[in-house]
């Protein structure tokens, strides 16, 4: 028989940036999404990033590697922004059903920005 570790007693394995419910940002959809679909694919990708964060910090690394994550967000030490558009890697476009989508999300996230009170660009 097989005993529950800690974390997965406490809900913590929840949080592990490769659980297939932290990566569905990546799966291309069939379809044109709607706007809220895109919000949540959005969400999940930011989700997705915290957390590598999260992870890097619990386990004190120096450092963290975003390789497999590329995305529009761009982290820098201490804040995040969004990458120029003609930055955003193709495989984070390839992951929106198409070019017009991608560019859509992108919009939704740099308003984002663009209202938050905390955002200073």
């Amino acid at each position: 028989m097989r005993f529950a570790s800690a974390d997965m007693v406490s809900g913590e394995f929840l949080n592990d940036p490769s659980l297939y419910e932290n990566n569905t940002w990546r799966i291309k959809p069939a379809k044109a999404e709607s706007n809220e679909q895109l919000l949540d694919r959005l969400g999940n990708y930011i989700k997705h990033l915290a957390y590598i964060l999260k992870a890097g910090a619990d386990q004190k690394q120096q450092a963290v590697s975003f390789e497999f994550s590329e995305g529009l967000i761009k982290i820098y030490n201490g804040g995040i922004g969004i990458k120029p558009i003609d930055e955003v890697p193709l495989t984070w476009v390839n992951t929106c059903y198409s070019d017009e989508q991608a560019l859509t999300a992108y919009k939704m996230f740099e308003g984002y920005l663009i209202t938050s009170k905390s955002y200073k660009g």
